[in-house]
């Protein structure tokens, strides 16, 4: 006689069959999109920070204006809105979902190059924080209905890289058009008149959005996979039954929820100053900064991400089975030295 399995390891029910994972090509395809996608949304939002000394002098606002528009007005939306759009990953398409929030805050990148005050760029922020919450929760629910469970390592690691590739390419292709427009006062554009230089790099770095929120459009939403055991498929999961199984594992949870915050502060901490830092400190120009760090972040986040599967997988032959969270732990404990080198000049 079989032993009952516990409810979370049930197979699914003869009736309600799972359907197929999509083809390798269209998982690929939806993956590269995807990092398209987050390596877009980390230029439009990390933009600013090489931006901080022309924008601080032409609306003449202080380095607390400044961090406000760098965490605060981008952060507070970001975290009031996650919870609702993942409520409509849920229960919605999210292919459109996903190219709604592209254009959202493609727009609202671009608006932050059309104000001339530091409260008209705080809403324009604001506006970009509501966009980009829509898409990590999409994300991840569409990758998981791409490959089955023991394939998602690689294209998670790959869509990772996102962050890195986009605060990278913010970096240096944003102090590349700063450098040449150095001498430029303004730039007459069509419809919009005089703009300063700045400006002209918010509203160039939202224009390729928009063209990838309609490539976005045209996936097809794949059928759902891994609902909670024995909920009818004909329906979202409640928001109760959701409340359940985190509370079952409320260890887990609480140690992301606390620690992944801590890991983000000092990565944000690290990309918001460290431009400004060697413009400042080391009297580098800003393309000079942005080639610089930018090219540190591209190339060294970028290999950290993809490097994570492969020593996962070694870590789990040797029988850590909790590779899962001993590799972060160790990552971060790496990042102590230098961070405090780098605090201490």
């Amino acid at each position: 006689m079989k032993a009952d399995l516990p409810s979370d390891r049930r197979p699914p029910s003869p009736a309600s069959p799972v359907a197929p994972y999509p083809g390798p090509g269209l998982a690929w395809y939806v993956t590269f999109l995807l990092t398209c996608a987050y390596m877009l949304s980390f230029v439009d939002r990390q933009i600013l920070n090489l931006l901080v000394e022309p924008i601080r002098k032409d609306l003449a606002i202080s380095d607390t204006q400044i961090s406000l528009l760098q965490g605060f007005a981008f952060v507070a939306t970001y975290i009031l809105f996650s919870i609702p759009l993942g409520r409509l990953v849920d229960t919605g398409r999210r292919t459109f979902l996903i190219a709604g929030g592209i254009t959202f805050w493609s727009l609202a990148t671009a608006a932050c190059g059309l104000t001339r005050s530091f409260g008209g760029l705080f809403a324009a922020r604001a506006c970009v924080g509501i966009g980009e919450a829509t898409l990590t929760p999409a994300a991840w629910s569409l990758i998981a209905d791409h490959y089955p469970p023991d394939k998602r390592a690689t294209p998670i690691s790959v869509f990772l890289m996102g962050p890195y590739l986009g605060a990278g390419m913010a970096l240096i292709l944003g102090g590349q058009v700063m450098g040449m427009l150095s001498e430029v006062e303004a730039v007459a554009l069509p419809l919009l008149g005089d703009v300063r230089p700045w400006q002209l790099t918010f509203i160039l770095v939202a224009a390729p959005g928009l063209v990838f929120a309609l490539l976005m459009m045209l996936v097809p939403e794949p059928a759902r996979k891994g609902l909670l055991p024995d909920a009818p498929r004909s329906r979202p999961v409640g928001l109760r039954e959701i409340g359940t199984f985190i509370c079952s594992r409320g260890r887990i949870y609480a140690a992301l929820l606390l620690g992944v915050p801590c890991l983000i502060v000092i990565l944000y901490g690290l990309q918001a100053w460290v431009p400004t830092y060697l413009v400042r400190v080391h009297g580098m120009s800003l393309s000079a900064a942005g080639l610089g760090y930018g090219t540190i972040a591209l190339v060294a986040g970028s290999a950290g991400v993809l490097l994570g599967p492969v020593v996962g997988r070694k870590l789990k032959a040797r029988g850590y089975v909790d590779y899962h969270l001993r590799l972060p732990v160790a990552c971060a404990a790496l990042l102590s030295p230098p961070n405090a080198r780098l605090c201490l000049g």
